[in-house]
Formats: structure tokens, C-alpha cells, sequence
């Protein structure tokens, strides 16, 4: 049980990190990040939205970084995570508003 919220703690900090670095793009004024945690019943619940100057790069189903020298793994390492406790996550994009949706099983 230990392991699995460290996993979940790092999922949560992977994507607020690229949410604060998307931001740091932005000039001032026009830079959103919402973060809501949440238990429905017995699904944990993380929803992130964040403005983006530049629209995500999906190759093949798959988000690419944009950020020099890295390859997207940070977040294909969220979706490994999120997948091996049985979870779901989503990510959508519109109106320079980049979302993320994880939905985790509570298990005690």
C-alpha cells in the first residue's frame, strides 16, 4: 500500500511540474493551473488543468515533450503507473488548456 501512494504522489508531481514549466512560458496575466484531488466513492480523483502556449505534440497516441533534450517519458511513466494500479487517465487539449484527468481505485 506504501508503494502504491508513492507512486501516485510522483504521478500527481510529474504532471504538475510540466504543468508549471507550460505556464513559465506564458507571459503573466494569462497563466492558469487548477488542480483538483478528490474521493468519489472508491476512486480517487486528480484533475489538472493548466494554459499551454504551444499545442502538445501527440505522436501515435502518444505525448512527446517539447522541452529540449527530453523525450515525453515522465508522463508515459504517469500512464504506466496509473494502468498497473488499474486506473484510467486521459489527456485532452483545446483553447490553449492542456487537462488531465487520472482516476484511481481507492483500495484499503
Amino acid at each position: 500500500y506504501k508503494h502504491r501512494n508513492h507512486r501516485v504522489v510522483m504521478s500527481k508531481q510529474n504532471i504538475l511540474d510540466n504543468a508549471i514549466e507550460a505556464c513559465q512560458q506564458i507571459k503573466e496575466g494569462e497563466r492558469k493551473i487548477e488542480l483538483y484531488i478528490h474521493q468519489y466513492k472508491k476512486m480517487l480523483i486528480i484533475r489538472l488543468e493548466n494554459s499551454v502556449g504551444n499545442r502538445p505534440d501527440f505522436q501515435g497516441g502518444i505525448l512527446r515533450s517539447n522541452k529540449s533534450g527530453h523525450f515525453g517519458i515522465g508522463l508515459s511513466n504517469v500512464q504506466d503507473a496509473v494502468k498497473k494500479y488499474e486506473g484510467d487517465i486521459e489527456l485532452e487539449f483545446n483553447d490553449n488548456c492542456f487537462k488531465t484527468r487520472i482516476i484511481i481505485p481507492v483500495k484499503r
